[in-house]
């Protein structure tokens, strides 16, 4: 059914459920797939870039989601596919829970590839002399939303290792990323606190200040 320019497609209850969670799922699957090659791009000396534009010049596959990144957040995919890993153990189908749990696996290990290497480009230095700047601490872009962003692991990694860091987003609130923060068991607020603060971007030019882009 056309309605102007939007499409409303009539389908059984339960495949209304499943389109809108698979849709989501493969949208992670898509991240996960090029972030696991970026990891052997790493490896063998290749350019993930180039290997993702040669990818998405397939017409099978597209170019779209196939971005190399520290791994996906926000309240939407992680959600989505939790779901459908409810619904297959539910289902008793567990090799499918697996497959899909191994999406959200991937992204963990590569938020936390993402932080190793940071750490390990300062490694012998006295963090507490070395200042990060944060470019970014929403899911994505042009939103003010940083619930389950990236960015939340990056800074609270950083911060229990003494790193200094200075955050910066033209749309998002520090206050109430601060606040999302808080879900870390391991989460210092004192220590956040101290050493970390939000700057303006006429601030982010000192060349002390080490930049880190995340979303």
């Amino acid at each position: 059914v056309s309605t102007q320019s939007t499409w409303v497609i009539q389908t059984h209850l339960y495949s209304s459920e499943l389109s809108k969670l698979i849709a989501n799922a493969m949208l992670a699957q898509r991240i996960s797939s090029m972030n696991a090659a970026s990891a052997i791009c790493e490896e063998v000396g290749a350019d993930v870039n180039e290997v993702s534009k040669a990818v998405g010049l397939d017409p099978n596959i597209g170019s779209r989601y196939l971005k190399a990144s520290p791994g996906f957040g926000g309240s939407c995919l992680t959600k989505d596919i939790l779901n459908l890993i409810y619904i297959c153990e539910s289902l008793g189908l567990e090799e499918v829970a697996l497959y899909w749990n191994a999406i959200l696996q991937m992204n963990n290990y590569q938020k936390n590839r993402f932080v190793s290497r940071i750490i390990n480009v300062f490694s012998g230095y006295d963090f507490s002399q070395k200042i990060i700047c944060i470019y970014g601490i929403t899911y994505k872009k042009n939103t003010d939303d940083s619930r389950e962003s990236v960015a939340l692991h990056v800074v609270n990694q950083l911060v229990n290792r003494d790193f200094q860091l200075r955050i910066y987003d033209p749309q998002a609130s520090v206050f109430k990323f601060e606040t999302e923060l808080s879900v870390f068991q391991e989460f210092d607020e004192e220590k956040f606190r101290s050493n970390s603060k939000p700057v303006s971007y006429t601030h982010l030019t000192l060349p002390t200040i080490y930049s880190v882009q995340i979303s």
